[in-house]
């Protein structure tokens, strides 16, 4: 992503958010570019046990205005052409929000690190599974130990207060025990890069992607823009 660009175009579909997108999305917030997603799925997303239910994301929705059509043309039978209609739909109120950002909105104001007020920013993720509700007890043992002061995200919350919590934080330890990145974590990391504190991504599973050149653990670009990979408790203490 260049910086001479003036906004980001995504698309999502799907079970699952791609995580490299997220990232996209989340880098982009921080240089203060409008960002727009289309999706035509028919899914709804909620955080933990939260009652409200959003496209993506209540952060997601929070850094993007998303073009989200899931009724169907009811005088439409056949499925495929369904989903065509659904498609040109929701580009054309993707469009109707391009014009309204390009005509009214005034350039936005980069993000920037906030003074420091937390040692370390916890993942939200962490205390959605029970794994991952074990592993965050662990690092919180390990942080109280070295006497360092943390904060655990809480992506329940308006999304400012989330964001800004991040910005107060030296650095972010991310939950990467998932195939695939939670779309809020991307959007942080995406921050935290952009800001100029890259992340320590706690990874034990070891999920690679493989090719003739490289491995790589996860998303490449979650795993380029993040400081470090910790694949131990024994590594991350090692870090802290």
């Amino acid at each position: 992503m260049k910086k001479e660009c003036s906004g980001i175009i995504g698309y999502f579909d799907g079970a699952g958010y791609d995580s490299g997108c997220g990232f996209e999305i989340g880098l982009a917030h921080s240089y203060g570019y409008p960002v727009h997603i289309i999706t035509t799925d028919f899914m709804s997303w909620s955080v933990g046990d939260s009652s409200s239910f959003y496209k993506g994301s209540r952060l997601l929705e929070g850094v993007a205005k998303i073009a989200a059509l899931s009724d169907s043309n009811p005088s439409i039978t056949d499925y495929r052409i369904q989903q065509e209609d659904l498609r040109d739909r929701s580009i054309e109120a993707m469009k109707a929000n391009l014009i309204q950002d390009f005509c009214t909105v005034t350039p936005q104001v980069p993000l920037a690190p906030l003074p420091i007020q937390y040692d370390y920013y916890l993942d939200p993720n962490f205390k959605f599974t029970e794994g991952g509700r074990y592993l965050q007890d662990q690092i919180i043992r390990i942080l109280q130990q070295k006497s360092k002061s943390y904060i655990i995200g809480d992506n329940k919350k308006v999304p400012t207060e989330t964001i800004d919590e991040l910005r107060q934080s030296g650095q972010a330890i991310f939950y990467g025990d998932v195939f695939e990145h939670n779309i809020d974590s991307s959007i942080l990391q995406g921050i935290a890069y952009g800001i100029g504190r890259p992340s320590v991504m706690f990874c034990s599973n070891m999920q690679r992607y493989h090719d003739s050149r490289l491995i790589n653990y996860k998303n490449v670009m979650i795993t380029c823009s993040s400081a470090t990979i910790a694949s131990s408790l024994d590594a991350l203490n090692h870090l802290i």
